[in-house]
This record gives C-alpha cells, structure tokens and sequence, in this order.
C-alpha cells in the first residue's frame, strides 16, 4: 500500500501537479522528498523486524490553524500525514503540503466518520473545511489517554443469546 501510494505519487503529481512558478515546483518537490525519507525509514524498520508507528501517531503537536482549499504548508502536511494513516480516509496518501481536492475529500471523510458535518460546503456548513469543530475533534484524537482518563473496570452485564424473557 504504501509502495502504491509511493508511485502514485512519483509518477501522477508531476503530471497533474500544476505548478505555475518555480517557488511551487520546489514544494512539490520537497514534498515528495520528504515522503521518500518517510518510506525509507518505513522500509529500513521493516527490515529490521521492528514495529513501525503509523503516520497518524507520528503527529505529535496539536492543530492551530483553521485549513482549507488552497493552503499550504507544515499544519496541512501534518493533517495529510495523519489522514494517509486511514486508507479509508484518504485513499491517495500523499503528503505534500497543498491542501487539494484529495485533502478535501479526506476531510470530507473525516468528517462523516466522527459526525461533524456530512453535507454543504467549506462556506455553509464547513463541509471539507478543516475549521474550529473538525480541528477540535482531530486534537482530542491525538491526546494520548492517561491513567486518569482510562476506566479502570466496566462491568459487563452477560449476554445469552435465545433465552426466552422469564418475568
């Protein structure tokens, strides 16, 4: 999967990536340079028989900015990077800094999953927008849960399946 994402990346986003200005090339090229690094890294723990985390616990700092088409920068690759964690989400995986049509769609996702918001758009219901309630909702996922925070025993009432209901 990765490797897939890998050469969808390396052989699609050249050709669809658009860029206009040479300030836009080297972006995208860093971008991919730094996915390289990521899969390297991915590729050498496998190798070695280690566990890797995946992209979603790697993001470590929580979100400030509110993210939408056509922004760009470090808090969008960190929002891609965590949405690639969850091919369901975001199926493309590509983390490059640019948030898209893909990011949007991947927010979109994020948001009908967690009951955010499921129709409109970014300017009516905040629909693929990554503002305040979406941005709220991905940092709790992030807070690691403490010992405070973690139930320590639930009880748990039997289930017998097909007993008939004696009053």
């Amino acid at each position: 999967m990765i490797f897939r994402a890998f050469l969808f990346s390396l052989f699609f986003l050249p050709l669809s990536a658009g860029a206009t200005t040479i300030s836009d090339l080297e972006s995208k090229i860093a971008a991919l340079l730094s996915q390289i690094q990521i899969l390297q890294s991915e590729l050498q723990t496998l190798k070695s028989g280690e566990t890797t985390p995946t992209p979603q616990a790697s993001v470590v700092s929580s979100f400030t900015q509110t993210l939408g088409k056509g922004s760009e920068g470090s808090e969008v690759t960190k929002l891609q990077q965590y949405l690639a964690g969850d091919p369901a989400l975001y199926p493309e995986g590509l983390v490059t800094g640019y948030y898209g049509s893909l990011t949007e769609a991947a927010v979109k996702r994020f948001q009908q999953k967690h009951n955010i918001v499921s129709s409109g758009t970014p300017a009516t219901t905040g629909y693929g927008a990554f503002g305040p309630k979406t941005r709220a909702t991905l940092n709790a996922l992030l807070v690691e849960p403490t010992a405070e925070t973690v139930p320590t025993g639930t009880p748990t009432v039997p289930y017998t399946p097909n007993t008939p209901n004696r009053s």
